[in-house]
C-alpha cells in the first residue's frame, strides 16, 4: 500500500505544468562567432556554450511534506535555487568547470523554505559546454513525493547505464567472432573488415555513451568520437559496396575522399567550438554513406537479408536524428538504438556465415580424407591386380593355341585390366578424379572362365 501511495503521488506530480522563462548568456567567444542567440528563445543550438537560467513558479502541494524536485539530466553543470535558497548542485562552473551531464538530478526541497500563502519560485542556473543534451529539458521536470521521484531516478539510471554498456559490449562480441584467424582463409578479407568495424564501433560506443569523458580530456574524446564515427561508416560502406566493378571503385573513392576530409578537418581543430562545427556537418553527411551502401548492396547477386535489414534500420535512425536536429520533425533520438540493432544483426549474420563456412570447410576436409583413403586402397588394388595379370601374360603359349576369336577376347580383357591398374595408380597421384572399379571383377571373371578351357 505504501508503494501504491508513493506511485499515486508521483503520477499526480507529473501533472504539474510549469511556465518556464529562459535567459541565455553565451560566453564571449560564442558571441563573437554567432549572432543567433536570443534570450527569449527556448531553442539552444548544439554549439552554444555559456550560462542558461531557467525560472518558474509552483504552489506548495497539500499534504506532502517530503518534497523533491526531479530535473533529470542536465547538460552540463547546474545550481538549483528554491525561493533563492540553494537546494542542490551538480558539477561546477568555470573557472573550475566540472560537467555532470550523465547524473540524474533529484533534489530534496526542505519544507521549511516553502511559502504556504503564495507561489514559490524555482531558478535553475546551468552552465552548458558539451554539444549534446544542452541545458535542462523542462518537460521532464516534476515536483512530488521524494520516494516516488527517487524510484523514477533509479529506474532511469539503470536504463541509461545498461544502454551505455550494451553497444560497446555488442561491438566487442562482433570483433571477437570476426577475428580473421577464426575463419577459413577464404573469408579472411571480409572477416578483417568486420573485425575493424567491431573495434571502431566499440570506440564509437564508448564515446557516444560518454564513458571516455571520465578518463580523457573532452576535446580529445570529441575528436575520437567523430573519427571513430567516420571510420565505422566508411567500413560499413566498403563492406556493402565492395570494389569488384568500376562503378563500385569510383563510389568508394568518392566516399574515401569525403571521409579523409572530415577526419583531417576534425584533427586540425583546436577548440570544442570548431570541433562542433565539423561534427554538425558530418552528422548531416553520414546518412549518405549508409544510403550508398544500401544502393550498391541491392545490386549484388548474392544478398543477405539480415545485413539489408540492419542497413535500412541504421539509415532511417540516422535520418530521423538529422531531421530532428534540423527541427523538421519532433521525435526522440534513435541513432544509438539503430546502431545497436545493426551491430546485433551483424553478429547474427556473422554467426550464421561462419557456421556455414566451417561446415563447408569440414566437408571438404572429409572429402580429402576419403580421397586419401581411396588412393591408398587403389594402390593396393592395383598391386593385387598386377600379380595375377603377370601370370596371365606368362601363359602366352597356352593362349596362342586357342581359337582366334577367344584369343582376341582374352587379350582385350588383359589390356582392359592393365588400363584399370594404370588408372588406379593415376588416381592415387591425383591425376584421375574417379575411375570405375566395378568392371574389374567382371573382367577377371570373364578371363578366368575362358582360361579354364585350356
Amino acid at each position: 500500500m505504501r508503494y501504491i501511495a508513493f506511485m499515486a503521488l508521483f503520477i499526480m506530480s507529473a501533472a504539474n505544468a510549469f511556465d518556464w522563462k529562459i535567459k541565455k548568456q553565451p560566453d564571449a567567444d560564442i558571441q563573437i562567432r554567432s549572432k543567433n542567440y536570443t534570450d527569449n528563445s527556448s531553442t539552444i543550438p548544439r554549439e552554444f556554450q555559456g550560462h542558461i537560467e531557467y525560472t518558474t513558479e509552483f504552489q506548495t502541494p497539500a499534504n506532502i511534506e517530503n518534497l523533491a524536485l526531479y530535473l533529470g539530466k542536465i547538460g552540463d553543470a547546474d545550481k538549483v535555487y528554491v525561493n533563492n535558497i540553494l537546494v542542490g548542485q551538480t558539477g561546477d562552473f568555470p573557472p573550475s568547470f566540472q560537467y555532470g551531464m550523465d547524473i540524474e538530478r533529484n533534489y530534496i526541497i526542505p519544507y521549511s523554505i516553502l511559502y504556504k500563502d503564495k507561489s514559490n519560485n524555482i531558478k535553475v542556473h546551468v552552465y552548458s559546454k558539451y554539444f549534446v543534451n544542452k541545458g535542462l529539458k523542462t518537460e521532464q521536470v516534476k515536483i512530488g513525493d521524494i520516494a516516488g521521484l527517487n524510484h523514477l531516478k533509479y529506474t532511469n539510471e539503470i536504463k541509461d547505464n545498461v544502454s551505455r554498456v550494451v553497444i560497446p559490449l555488442l561491438c566487442l562480441i562482433l570483433a571477437a567472432i570476426s577475428f580473421p584467424f577464426f575463419a577459413p582463409k577464404a573469408l579472411w578479407c571480409d572477416q578483417t573488415i568486420i573485425f575493424l568495424l567491431g573495434l571502431s564501433s566499440f570506440i564509437l560506443g564508448l564515446c557516444r555513451g560518454r564513458i571516455c569523458f571520465h578518463y580523457f580530456e573532452m576535446l580529445f574524446t570529441y575528436k575520437a568520437n567523430i573519427i571513430s564515427s567516420v571510420t565505422t561508416l566508411w567500413l560499413i560502406s566498403y563492406y556493402s559496396i565492395g570494389s569488384n566493378t568500376k562503378h563500385r571503385k569510383i563510389a568508394m573513392a568518392v566516399l574515401s575522399l569525403i571521409a579523409l576530409g572530415f577526419a583531417f578537418s576534425i584533427v586540425q581543430q583546436q577548440d570544442l567550438l570548431g570541433a562542433a562545427d565539423v561534427a554538425r556537418y558530418w552528422f548531416h553527411v553520414a546518412p549518405f554513406f549508409i544510403l550508398m551502401g544500401i544502393i550498391f548492396y541491392y545490386q549484388k547477386r548474392s544478398r543477405n537479408y539480415l545485413l539489408e535489414a540492419g542497413l535500412l534500420i541504421l539509415f532511417f535512425a540516422d535520418i530521423n536524428d538529422v531531421l530532428h536536429d534540423l527541427k523538421l520533425i519532433n521525435s526522440v533520438a534513435m541513432l544509438q538504438s539503430g546502431l545497436g540493432v545493426f551491430i546485433l544483426l551483424l553478429i547474427l549474420n556473422q554467426v550464421i556465415r561462419l557456421r556455414k563456412s566451417w561446415e563447408s570447410y569440414f566437408k571438404k576436409e572429409l572429402e580429402l580424407d576419403r580421397d586419401a583413403i581411396l588412393g591408398r586402397q587403389a594402390v593396393q588394388l592395383a598391386h593385387d591386380i598386377r600379380s595375377p595379370l603377370e601370370a596371365l601374360k606368362s601363359a602366352k603359349d597356352e593362349i596362342a593355341s586357342l581359337p582366334e576369336l577367344e584369343r582376341e577376347s582374352i587379350n582385350l580383357a588383359i589390356r582392359r585390366i592393365e588400363e584399370i591398374a594404370f588408372n588406379l595408380l593415376q588416381m592415387r597421384k591425383g591425376r584421375v578424379k574417379s575411375t570405375s572399379l566395378t568392371h574389374v571383377k567382371s573382367t577377371v571373371t570373364q578371363i578366368m572362365g575362358k582360361a579354364s578351357r585350356f
